[in-house]
């Protein structure tokens, strides 16, 4: 019983509190809240492409692309491509208006995306970060490309092939999706040496420290 009695004190405790931020966020001073509305986000993590001519693409947006793992959870619904939420920010972005989601909709939506992409080429990368009020956005790819340029884009690189210079063989063994994520790290790592001009790995391991790792 008075463990019962307790709970039952701590839920209404917890939703007084619930309904207190909230009745205090729905009497936020104006001025502050626009103020803070006009405060530039960082995006810290992202995968964002680059600028890609007509019949090019893009691989470097990842290191490990999920595709081919052989079990990918669907995304959750604020991700979902039918997310209704989407016509918002066709409105805000490419002021496209379209009451729902349907396939005309869509086509006609992609074909003003597309021409926007043409029209400001390079610099459609930083366009779109300042429409969603972004400063800077971390990119987290193989390497950089066209239109991700500084101040908005900055470079977070992988590091994680550079903590794989001995065999994995064994683990790779364990199932396909690890099969497939440690020979995308290994590709990637044999490109780290190639860039440092390294036809097999060195020696011993403080030679890698030194000559791979730390350059």
């Amino acid at each position: 019983m008075i463990k019962q009695l307790f709970f039952s004190v701590l839920v209404m405790t917890m939703i007084f509190v619930v309904a207190f931020e909230i009745r205090s966020q729905i009497k936020a001073d104006k001025n502050l809240f626009f103020e803070i509305l006009q405060i530039k986000a960082i995006d810290n993590h992202s995968h964002v492409e680059q600028v890609v001519g007509e019949g090019e693409k893009d691989d470097e947006g990842d290191a490990i692309a999920c595709g081919g793992l052989e079990f990918v959870a669907p995304p959750p619904m604020r991700l979902r491509v039918d997310n209704p939420i989407y016509t918002g920010a066709w409105r805000d972005l490419f002021d496209f208006r379209a009451a729902d989601m349907s396939a005309e909709n869509v086509r006609t939506f992609l074909a003003v995306k597309q021409k926007a992409m043409r029209e400001k080429g390079d610099a459609y990368p930083s366009w779109i970060l300042d429409k969603l009020n972004i400063e800077v956005m971390l990119a987290n790819r193989i390497s950089m490309g066209r239109g991700l340029n500084a101040p908005h884009f900055r470079w977070v690189s992988y590091g994680d092939p550079l903590l794989l210079p001995f065999t994995t063989k064994t683990v790779r063994q364990t199932n396909s999706d690890l099969q497939f994520f440690y020979a995308q790290e290994e590709k990637l790592f044999k490109q780290y040496l190639a860039e440092l001009k390294f036809g097999k790995l060195p020696a011993t391991f403080d030679a890698y420290l030194k000559t791979v790792v730390t350059p």
